[in-house]
């Protein structure tokens, strides 16, 4: 009985594969163009997701450098007392109240994951050394997040003490960037670690051509003379710059000491080019 029912399921069997053979060689080319079809709006729909992401992230890195760019400038005068106490009069207080989740889930997905995307592609981490990386690289973010907020509260809360305040500030950052540092060395091997400044080296040239951009973009809004157009253009050249020997933990980390450098004396030459209409016009 058992194998008459056997038999029986291999020859069904056989008349089904065979009739679905018969089908698809009958509708082969409407059963490929369907597949196509199937095919092309899959990748019309993610080639319109990745536009989205990446115009997104376009302009997250715009905000980036703006909020980077006017924290240099709020730092160029530290050394005057009166200037800073009037700053951080007209300045409203940082909220603190925000949620530290949201905070820290804004870290990791804009900043640290990216980033370390980008660092285990190129270095060709492990799993364990991805995990760790982005551990490290997370809990440095959110570090440096903090002593900038309370550097933020405390330079607001007292103003005549800006130069002290500051120095803490940058001593904390350091100190923060050291430890990653040391964190690091046991992670990676040399060779791992001679790539990750590499990649930050050309994270921080990149800022560098962002800001140059950003500042090139406010000078093309002012109708100048050919005079100026020279010295303009020679002068902002320099404005910003990259150092040679980069800190581990800079990209990634928003809050981190940046190491692009702003030149505000030539920015003071550019703007002793400029006459009273178009120095208003500058608001760079």
């Amino acid at each position: 009985m058992s194998i008459i029912f056997n038999t029986l399921i291999s020859f069904f069997t056989g008349i089904t594969l065979a009739s679905a053979y018969f089908i698809f060689s009958t509708n082969q080319p409407q059963v490929a163009e369907s597949i196509n079809k199937t095919h092309l709006r899959t990748i019309n729909t993610l080639q319109t997701e990745l536009a989205q992401i990446e115009s997104k992230n376009s302009e997250l890195q715009k905000r980036l450098v703006e909020s980077q760019t006017k924290r240099d400038s709020n730092f160029a005068n530290l050394d005057n007392t009166d200037d800073l106490q009037s700053t951080f009069s007209q300045r409203p207080k940082p909220e603190l109240s925000a949620p530290r989740a949201v905070s820290l889930d804004n870290l990791k997905v804009v900043n640290v994951m990216p980033t370390v995307s980008h660092l285990s592609a190129e270095m060709e981490l492990d799993d364990v050394q991805k995990v760790e990386l982005q551990e490290a690289l997370m809990a440095k973010a959110n570090q440096d997040y903090e002593i900038w907020e309370h550097y933020q509260a405390t330079a607001s809360s007292d103003p005549t003490n800006a130069p002290q305040i500051r120095a803490d500030f940058e001593y904390k950052l350091q100190n923060n960037a050291k430890s990653f540092a040391t964190t690091v060395s046991s992670l990676l091997s040399a060779d791992q670690i001679k790539q990750y400044r590499a990649f930050e080296l050309r994270e921080q040239k990149l800022l560098v051509s962002q800001k140059l951009a950003m500042l090139q973009n406010e000078l093309n809004k002012i109708v100048l003379s050919e005079y100026q157009k020279q010295e303009v253009s020679r002068l902002s050249q320099s404005v910003f710059s990259a150092p040679s020997d980069i800190t581990l933990g800079t990209a990634g980390s928003p809050y981190a000491k940046q190491q692009v450098s702003t030149d505000f004396e030539k920015l003071a030459e550019i703007k002793s080019l400029f006459n009273e209409q178009q120095l208003q016009q500058f608001t760079y």
